[in-house]
């Protein structure tokens, strides 16, 4: 499930940067030494930080309160100015969300129709922010079959585009960066 998360962070348009097992959080709990690793820390596009962790949900059903630490780990991330979540299955494979994210990384390689690249590349320094991913495609002169292209952008995070709906040419572009 962490590489499948791994794999939705990396072209979630609201994430920023992400970081697996950032750090230990170590405190005395009952005359006792604790500790615990985040599985990973989130930082967003708007700013918040939010530290995941990552459970089947019947291991977290079993245990919700984390073996007696949730409390002390929740406490801790709001000491480091950060949210604490806990992502199940669920949450991770939920479609369309994992299935998008995976057809996004296929095409980050480098086998792109490079006039296509080009004239998108153009299209998005032009300052012009079209709403949707065929809009983005015809202000660049181009026609749906340079869609993968478009994709290997979002790939490279030269774009980005809502993933929590199927991957169309009236997918919704966010944030977009400059190429």
């Amino acid at each position: 499930m962490e590489a499948d998360l791994i794999t939705i962070l990396c072209v979630d348009p609201a994430v920023e940067g992400f970081w697996a097992q950032p750090e230990v959080f170590r405190w005395r709990q009952g005359g006792r030494a604790r500790r615990y690793v985040p599985d990973f820390l989130i930082l967003t596009t708007a700013g918040a930080r939010t530290y995941r962790e990552v459970k089947p949900l019947r291991r977290l059903l079993k245990d919700a309160s984390l073996g007696g630490r949730r409390v002390a780990i929740e406490a801790e991330c709001e000491r480091r100015g950060a949210t604490f979540e806990t992502w199940t299955e669920a949450e991770i494979r939920r479609s369309p969300r994992l299935e998008n994210a995976r057809e996004i990384l296929c095409h980050a390689g480098p086998v792109w129709d490079e006039p296509a690249l080009a004239a998108l590349r153009r299209a998005i320094r032009t300052g012009i922010h079209p709403a949707t991913a065929g809009e983005l495609l015809r202000s660049a002169g181009l026609g749906p079959d340079a869609f993968g292209t478009l994709l290997g952008l979002v790939a490279l995070d030269e774009v980005r585009i809502e993933i929590d709906q199927p991957l169309a040419l009236r997918s919704r572009l966010v944030g977009r960066r400059t190429a």
